[in-house]
């Protein structure tokens, strides 16, 4: 599976509210929540003005109300341009990984998965999961525009609470894995194991080929637990951020974009 392959699943798996094209890649907004919707990826396959990107990208940003944030995939371009930012004095703050695996026969265990709706899912992820839930209608609406289709998993104990949650979007033959989240009374008993088994059958079954998932690179619990599922790391990336906010300068608003998609 190619970087592309991955790059364009995951951009339709996991939609921004405003979503801009760029000659030079796509800028994303979302009100704040997660920096992958809220930033502006960067091709590493066309010839990047550094000066005029950035100059796009401070106006986009400061029209929100949002510190500009860069995500810079590790390709030959993009690493000229991430020089550029450093100098302009944007600063790294966050790294990722993104594995992925080919979908093989595996075993489904004898685990009960419900497949919520996304207001139920949200309730039980939010029940569980350490996440703002001042960002539950915005992850809404995020949730809202997958494209392709989606399987908001969760499961639950005896007495029918939520213990465990995570999505999968399947995508033109690519399934996705986000938002795994395991309750803090039930970790270390391969909870997540069994559920994200559990969605690579359901992948396989419905014909997709490849998996993937975007981790933290300071998370190396959850690599550890992808690792021993069969995941492999494909590339890494991250972000640059600088708090544009605090010029005295206000920017005009930059609209004369390509295209432009919801």
């Amino acid at each position: 599976m190619t970087y592309m392959t991955i790059e364009h699943a995951a951009r339709y798996s996991w939609p921004a509210i405003e979503e801009k094209e760029l000659p030079y890649g796509v800028l994303r907004f979302a009100h704040g929540y997660t920096r992958r919707a809220n930033s502006m990826t960067v091709f590493g396959n066309t010839l990047i003005d550094s000066q005029e990107l950035v100059d796009q990208c401070e106006s986009f940003f400061s029209c929100h109300r949002q510190k500009a944030i860069f995500r810079i995939p590790p390709c030959l371009a993009a690493g000229k341009f991430d020089s550029f930012l450093d100098e302009g004095g944007y600063e790294i703050v966050g790294s990722s990984r993104v594995m992925s695996c080919v979908l093989e026969k595996r075993s489904s265990l004898q685990i009960n998965i419900l497949n919520l709706n996304i207001k139920d899912w949200l309730d039980s992820f939010y029940e569980i999961s350490t996440e703002d839930l001042a960002q539950r209608e915005v992850h809404m609406q995020l949730l809202q525009r997958i494209k392709g289709r989606p399987y908001f998993a969760c499961l639950e104990n005896e007495a029918g609470e939520p213990i465990c949650c995570a999505i999968a979007t399947l995508f033109n033959g690519v399934v996705g894995i986000h938002n795994v989240a395991t309750s803090s009374a039930y970790k270390r008993r391969q909870l997540a194991t069994g559920l994200l088994n559990a969605l690579l059958v359901w992948g396989k079954e419905n014909h997709a080929t490849h998996a993937f998932l975007q981790v933290n690179q300071s998370n190396t619990a959850a690599i550890n637990l992808y690792t021993k599922m069969g995941f492999r790391t494909l590339y890494r990336y991250w972000y640059r951020e600088k708090d544009i906010l605090k010029s005295l300068v206000r920017l005009p608003c930059f609209t004369g974009l390509r295209r432009e998609t919801r």
